[in-house]
C-alpha cells in the first residue's frame, strides 16, 4: 500500500502522469515508480537542495514552484523557475554528480523523491518507461541542463571561470603537478584605481573595464597555448576571483618564467582603451606571482603568497608585477 504522508495517491499518480515526461508511462509503471519514492512538503522559501550536495535522489515536482540559482562571485543568479515534472539536477542524478544549482520552493511545494538506485532498476524493468526518459532526453532537457551547469561554472560579466570552478579546477592541476613533479605557478591580479573607473565614468564602465579585462586575459592566453572560457583545459586555467581580482594557474610554468608573462600581460592591458558615453579612458592592473609547492594540499597557500605580492605591488605605486619569495618546507 502506497503511503504518501496524507497525500491522495490519485493526485500523486496524476501529477506523475502530467509530468514533463511520463504522460506515456501505464498507469501500473506510474504506480510501481511511485512506490519506489517518499513524499516530501517543503514551505515557501525553503531550500530543496543546495549546489554541491550529493544528487541521490530524482526530484519530482508534484505541485508548487521551485527557483534555480547559483552563486557567483558572492551574488546569487536565478536561472529557471520549474513548474512541474523533473528539477534540473536529475541528470547530475543520473551521472553520479553534485547538483549543479541550488533549488528554492517559491511556493509550498509537494515532491516526489525517488532513491537513484531504485529509479534506473525500474528504467531497466519497464520498456515505456526507458522510452519515456529517452524522449525527454532528446527533447533537450539534457541540453537546458547542461546550460544551468554551464552558468554554475561561468562569471556571467566576463565569460571566465567563477572562483567556485576556478577552485574546483585547480585541485585537478595540482594533483598534476604532484603526480608528474611539474611546476605550476598562480597569478594573481587586480584591476587599478577600480572605484575610481566607477566614481568617475559610472558602474557600467566599471564593467565595461572587467569585461576588458577579462578579454584580454582569454586572448592572451589564447594566443600563446589553448585555453577555454568554460572548458576544462590542459594549460592556463583563468577565473574571476571578486570583484576586480582574477587568478591564472600556469600549469608547467615556474615562477621566474610566470613573472616573465605577468610582465607581458601587464603592459598588454596598459594598452587597453574603453569608451563610454563619459569618455574613453584606459586603466592598468597589478599582478602578484606565486609558485606552487609540491607538499601543498591545494592551490590555497600559493594563492595567499600570490596575495601578498600582489599588496606588495600596489603599494609600491600599481601597475606593478611583484613575485613571492620562495617557500621553505617545515618538516
Amino acid at each position: 500500500m502506497m503511503d504518501f504522508g496524507g497525500m491522495d495517491v490519485k493526485h500523486v499518480l496524476d501529477a506523475l502522469k502530467n509530468s514533463l515526461f511520463l504522460g506515456d508511462v501505464s498507469p501500473e509503471g506510474l504506480a510501481s515508480l511511485a512506490e519506489q519514492g517518499r513524499r516530501r512538503s517543503l514551505p515557501e522559501g525553503q531550500t530543496l537542495f543546495r549546489c554541491g550536495d550529493p544528487a541521490d535522489e530524482l526530484h519530482l515536482l508534484l505541485a508548487g514552484t521551485v527557483e534555480l540559482s547559483v552563486s557567483d562571485a558572492g551574488e546569487r543568479r536565478v536561472v529557471d523557475v520549474i513548474e512541474r515534472g523533473i528539477v534540473p539536477g536529475a541528470f547530475a542524478f543520473l551521472d553520479g554528480e553534485p547538483c549543479p544549482v541550488e533549488a528554492t520552493a517559491l511556493t509550498d511545494i509537494e515532491l516526489l523523491l525517488i532513491p537513484r538506485m531504485e529509479f534506473l532498476e525500474q528504467v531497466r524493468a519497464d520498456p515505456l518507461l526507458f522510452q519515456a526518459l529517452l524522449r525527454y532526453l532528446v527533447a533537450g532537457h539534457r541540453k537546458v541542463e547542461s546550460e544551468v551547469r554551464h552558468l554554475a561554472m561561468v562569471d556571467v560579466l566576463t565569460g571566465l571561470y567563477n572562483r567556485r570552478q576556478f577552485m574546483e579546477v585547480s585541485l585537478k592541476e595540482t594533483a598534476r603537478a604532484r603526480r608528474f613533479g611539474s611546476p605550476l605557478s598562480v597569478l594573481l591580479l587586480d584591476l587599478d584605481h577600480f572605484k575610481q573607473i566607477n566614481d568617475t565614468y559610472g558602474h557600467s564602465a566599471g564593467d565595461l573595464s572587467l569585461k576588458a579585462l577579462g578579454q584580454t586575459l582569454f586572448t592572451f592566453f589564447r594566443a600563446t597555448d589553448t585555453v577555454g572560457r568554460i572548458d576544462e583545459c590542459e594549460h592556463q586555467v583563468i577565473g574571476r576571483m571578486a570583484g576586480e581580482e582574477f587568478a591564472v594557474l600556469l600549469p608547467g610554468t615556474g615562477p621566474d618564467e610566470a613573472f616573465e608573462v605577468a610582465e607581458r600581460l601587464r603592459k598588454a592591458v596598459s594598452g587597453l582603451v574603453v569608451d563610454t558615453d563619459a569618455g574613453a579612458f584606459s586603466f592598468t592592473c597589478s599582478v602578484g606571482v606565486a609558485g606552487y609547492q609540491p607538499f601543498e594540499p591545494s592551490i590555497d597557500a600559493a594563492l595567499v603568497r600570490a596575495g601578498e605580492a600582489l599588496d606588495a605591488a600596489k603599494s609600491s605605486g600599481r601597475n606593478r608585477v611583484s613575485s613571492a619569495g620562495p617557500v621553505i618546507p617545515i618538516d
